[in-house]
């Protein structure tokens, strides 16, 4: 068949395919997933790490920054062609620990926030909190730490950073 009767998912195939038969050591995929279904976004996940564990480097360049959260090892953010930061996808989470917490006393929760010196800031949103350690502290000693102020947590739950999150923050500076 003619290439231009493909569906734009097998033309994504197809030209990943190839770009392989050169067995190159750098690839740059454009948009890798564009057009493909659930699960030709899996084969090309998995076929993008599989490559990257052979030791190959894959730059991508995506707006499905879920997709680039999942296989990425960097990430760099790019405005109007010039790079306005780069980093590492596994430290998105490093740079502050963000918990989602609740409790039945609710103001007893936020004055025994509103006092604790490790907690960067915190907010409410709908009935839970969320709050912001340092950099050093985590789950535990904010555990502790309510429970001497004889707060029970009915809630516990470490937030994470995703990639659009960091990205957004990114480009309002």
């Amino acid at each position: 068949d003619p290439f231009r009767s493909y569906s734009l998912g097998m033309k994504q195939r197809l030209a990943i395919g190839s770009a392989l038969l050169s067995d190159p050591e750098v690839m740059i995929l454009d948009e890798p997933t564009n057009g493909l279904d659930p699960q030709g976004i899996a084969e090309i996940r998995n076929l993008i790490i599989d490559l990257a564990n052979e030791g190959r480097t894959i730059i991508t360049a995506s707006h499905m920054l879920s997709e680039v959260q999942r296989i990425c090892t960097d990430f760099a953010v790019l405005r109007l062609g010039k790079k306005v930061y780069q980093g590492k996808v596994n430290e998105l989470d490093q740079e502050k620990a963000r918990y989602e917490i609740w409790a039945e006393d609710e103001t007893a929760l936020s004055a025994a926030l509103s006092s604790g010196e490790f907690i960067s800031s915190y907010r409410k949103e709908g009935e839970t909190f969320v709050v912001i350690l340092d950099k050093d502290k985590n789950a535990s000693d904010l555990n502790a730490f309510l429970m001497d102020k004889g707060i029970v947590l009915s809630r516990l739950v470490p937030q994470t950073t995703s990639l659009e999150q960091r990205f957004l923050e990114i480009l309002k500076t």
